[in-house]
């Protein structure tokens, strides 16, 4: 389950999208442009399994392994192609379930969203 980021040199905006396979050579066209086709940008995934630097603090991954997080998604990505998109309860399933075994605490918005899914 990657998700893509996506720069717009019209409106200086990197837009992320959720995509339930892998898929290189789609290129969406900008969410508020309309018209302007996005430039593929590489996202960067953090391993924070050893020593944090002081450059780390404000990292929105801090704590997770990447190795262990890699082994999830594969673990999941079978189960997520299977997933009917009309029943939110399956997607709330996958989600609780990847972050049981990632390890990952979604926080208190998150995990109210999950509930109301």
């Amino acid at each position: 389950m990657p998700i893509y980021e996506f720069y717009c040199s019209q409106c200086n905006t990197i837009y992320k999208f959720f995509s339930r396979t892998v898929n290189t050579e789609k290129v969406p066209l900008c969410p508020a442009c309309k018209t302007v086709e996005l430039e593929r940008r590489v996202s960067i995934f953090a391993a924070i399994s050893g020593e944090r630097k002081d450059s780390d603090t404000d990292d929105e991954f801090a704590g997770i392994d990447e190795q262990r997080m890699e082994r999830v998604l594969e673990s999941l990505a079978n189960e997520a192609e299977n997933i009917d998109e009309n029943n939110p309860r399956q997607m709330a399933s996958l989600m609780r379930k990847f972050a049981r075994e990632a390890g990952i605490n979604f926080g208190e918005g998150m995990e109210e969203a999950i509930r109301r899914m």
